[in-house]
């Protein structure tokens, strides 16, 4: 039986694959007179093109040529590829930091070769100083606010519709673990024979990868109450909730997710257990 991860990493090999071809690289163009950055400026060019799995030769029809030039205190790279010696695909961009080099190289090859652009290859761990200052991004981990609400149904009561909500802080401990800490409740929309509940609790988020738009899961545990409406029994005890969504506009300081979320109390209330699935948008501010 195949090993889904080893499978899984056939499959990315093979991607990469799709996308090699063999060049030639001719002797990059550097402006700035620092004999570090001119060497370093040639081995992040071969580097960046041998991570998309291209060989490289010295009588390829594939031509890849480079610059590196000093603008005062920023600097212009500009890096074309000649296919089959005809025609030309150019990708460039701008950095104020040397220190970024690095970073940008790595994203200008491989737009270049996956034919996309710069900004499409933009990920949470790759974002420049420049982008991070125009587009109000965020390069570093930090905390925020959070607010979800959507449409709930509470499992206890045959399904009934109830609305869901919370609201929390979360720590991003790097670019795929978040710590929360959140309050979350579940209101009945019919008071006949439904369930109420709420609690504080304590969780995370995965991130399975560090693109702009990334799916996620969510785990969470807590301690709360919840009413049975008809009988106005209230029971307090540990609550959890498990979730998974997709948060869009990682990069940006405001950005939003959609998230399906089923919360359960251990104990039961009038011989239910109380659980509800809630589908919420949550605003990250």
């Amino acid at each position: 039986m195949i090993n889904t991860k080893h499978l899984i990493t056939l499959i990315f090999l093979f991607s990469l694959q799709c996308f090699a071809i063999e060049v030639t690289i001719q002797e990059p163009i550097v402006t700035n007179e620092n004999l570090v950055i001119q060497k370093s400026f040639k081995i992040l060019i071969r580097q960046a093109i041998e991570n998309q799995e291209n060989s490289i030769s010295d009588n390829s029809k594939n031509i890849v040529s480079s610059k590196l030039i000093e603008l005062g205190k920023s600097y212009l790279i500009i890096i074309d590829l000649k296919k089959d010696k005809q025609s030309t695909l150019t990708q460039k961009a701008k950095i104020k930091d040397i220190e970024e080099l690095d970073i940008v190289i790595d994203r200008l090859i491989t737009a270049i070769f996956r034919d996309s652009t710069f900004i499409q290859t933009q990920q949470i761990d790759n974002i420049t100083k420049e982008e991070q200052h125009m587009n109000n991004n965020k390069i570093e981990s930090n905390g925020n606010w959070y607010f979800g609400i959507g449409p709930g149904w509470e499992y206890s009561s045959n399904g009934s519709s109830s609305v869901a909500g919370l609201i929390g802080y979360k720590w991003d401990l790097n670019y795929h673990f978040s710590l929360n800490t959140q309050y979350e409740w579940i209101t009945s929309k019919t008071p006949n024979d439904d369930t109420d509940y709420s609690g504080l609790s304590i969780g995370g988020n995965y991130h399975l990868n560090t693109l702009v738009h990334s799916p996620y899961l969510s785990m969470a545990l807590g301690y709360g109450g919840a009413r049975y409406i008809k009988d106005q029994d209230i029971e307090t005890n540990w609550q959890t909730s498990l979730g998974v969504g997709v948060n869009f506009f990682r990069t940006n300081k405001v950005n939003f997710a959609i998230e399906a979320r089923y919360r359960l109390q251990f104990k039961n209330i009038s011989g239910k257990t109380p659980s509800a699935l809630a589908l919420m948008l949550i605003l990250n501010f």
